[in-house]
């Protein structure tokens, strides 16, 4: 006879592990030690910087690019990052190839959106310093932009000007440029941990979920011990 409290939780414990994997971003950065796509796509073009301890380090304006083959209307953004200073204009996202000011940045330690008309700010404090998760998404048949930071939403707009689409003005290839400013000097050192590109915008439920496309070992632990389970459950059960 099959134990189906034991059974049944060693089920969901493996089911549950499995679902955070389901909406596989279509690249991942790990950068632990270079800019490679660890799902084989495009590498990510780096600006200076290094890459140490599991990070990529970057300096004042340095950062990195990621070559688009054209326009990208509908994505999810997702990554792990800390600035060294959060309270002036410092760039997080470049969406024109270094041809506008609009994008997104960390200012007076919120998460800013510089657009056309009022700028919005978010209401969860970025630290300086500290490591934080931001996930940006844009669905192009809404026009609908959400911000979250660290899971919670900061804020969300309709974006009919277009000025969170990733688009190069004329005579510019399409990029998308991370913590690389169109000047020189609203910008900020920092370190990012991972950089994860959805080619859909995630819905609410999806975007407000803060565990990571990164699998971490003890994730693997728990999905072999739940299955482990399983098994033996069931051949005990045949046994008898």
């Amino acid at each position: 006879m099959i134990h189906l409290p034991v059974f049944f939780s060693a089920l969901i414990l493996a089911t549950g592990i499995a679902q955070a994997s389901v909406h596989r971003p279509q690249q991942l950065f790990q950068l632990n030690d270079g800019p490679s796509d660890s799902r084989g796509g495009a590498t990510l073009n780096t600006h200076g910087g290094s890459f140490a301890d599991g990070h990529y380090h970057f300096g004042v304006n340095q950062g990195l690019s990621l070559q688009l083959a054209q326009p990208l209307a509908s994505y999810t953004i997702d990554m792990r990052f800390a600035l060294d200073q959060t309270s002036s204009y410092a760039r997080l996202l470049d969406f024109k190839s270094g041809a506008s000011d609009r994008g997104l940045y960390a200012y007076q330690d919120a998460l800013t959106f510089y657009r056309a008309g009022a700028s919005l700010m978010g209401t969860t404090a970025l630290q300086a310093q500290q490591m934080q998760r931001l996930q940006l998404s844009r669905d192009d048949a809404s026009k609908e932009v959400r911000a979250y930071l660290d899971g919670v939403l900061q804020f969300r707009f309709q974006d009919l000007a277009g000025d969170a689409l990733f688009q190069a003005g004329a005579g510019r290839s399409t990029q998308a440029r991370f913590f690389i400013d169109d000047g020189s000097t609203e910008a900020s050192r920092g370190r990012v941990d991972y950089i994860a590109v959805y080619d859909r915008a995630l819905r609410p439920a999806e975007l407000g979920d803060i565990s990571s496309p990164v699998p971490e070992p003890k994730s693997y632990a728990l999905l072999l011990a739940g299955l482990g389970v399983m098994v033996f459950v069931a051949r005990r059960s045949r046994a008898r």
